[in-house]
């Protein structure tokens, strides 16, 4: 009977001393877990809010939250990396930017921008952009020949607050127009159909595009002049802030020229179309 006691006595102990172990395993695997998550690269990605749309969108970046901000996703991913969103209207984007310009952190750029969102650019663009006039088809004024820009001296350009249109100014001086800034996409399409004598909303094609279609307002509304001549077409890259990790530029940068060799960039930007 002692004997008998004694091995279940045994038993319970070796037991015990098993669970323990697989717990004091279980905690180890988690450590490691935890430090090797904690080792991996950190990004911030900066997004715009409302008026960049369709390249981004506020919000997590995932499938549908435009253009850049799906490709964001999937090259992050890719390279394992970590890394967060923050979404702020367009001036204090710059400003923050700029206050953190040795961090960790990616955004939309162009060659063709100023400031930071110029210095440092992914070496593969993701997007190009070229720009248009939308004049109401309400316009009864026979004088006013839309197509041929030398008319449009005078009248009300009507532009997103806070971007800046490459070229643009210069057009502007030279035919005496005046601006007015929208805030939004519906506010632009709104001054010309209101104003249809006097104002042109000027911006890139692909996003009045986007927001003509969100908005379920028929393109057949307005007549569209090209502005290329002005705003020379330019292409769009992933900005990159100028501390940014070499080694982090250089994934980045690989991914980028593989999602376009693959095709996939393409089946993203069909999306938005």
């Amino acid at each position: 009977m002692h004997r008998m006691y004694c091995k279940h006595h045994s038993y319970r102990f070796v037991s015990v001393r098993i669970f323990l172990c697989v717990i004091a395993l279980l905690c180890l695997s988690q450590t490691f877990s935890a430090s090797a998550e904690e080792q991996k690269p950190r990004l911030t990605y900066f997004v715009i809010t409302q008026q960049a749309r369709p390249f981004q969108m506020d919000g997590e970046p995932s499938d549908g939250q435009g253009v850049v901000s799906d490709l964001v996703a999937e090259v992050l991913s890719k390279a394992d990396i970590v890394w967060k969103v923050e979404a702020l209207p367009f001036r204090r984007m710059i400003r923050k930017m700029e206050q953190t310009r040795d961090g960790q952190w990616i955004a939309l750029g162009s060659p063709a921008w100023s400031g930071i969102q110029s210095e440092r650019l992914s070496a593969t663009p993701v997007s190009y952009a070229h720009h248009v006039a939308l004049v109401s088809k309400s316009v009864e004024d026979a004088s006013f020949d839309i197509f041929q820009l030398s008319q449009f001296k005078s009248k009300n350009a009507v532009l997103l607050f806070g971007f800046d249109y490459p070229g643009l100014d210069r057009f502007l001086n030279q035919h005496q127009m005046t601006t007015q800034y929208a805030k939004s996409y519906d506010s632009a399409f709104r001054l010309v159909r209101r104003d249809h004598q006097h104002s042109i909303f000027i911006e890139m094609e692909s996003r009045i595009d986007y927001n003509l279609k969100q908005l379920n307002t028929p393109k057949t509304q307005f007549y569209r002049i090209d502005m290329s001549s002005v705003i020379p077409d330019y292409s769009i890259h992933l900005a990159y802030s100028p501390g940014l990790d070499e080694d982090i530029v250089a994934l980045l940068d690989a991914e980028i020229l593989r999602l376009k060799a693959s095709g996939q960039l393409r089946n993203i930007i069909a999306r938005y179309q």
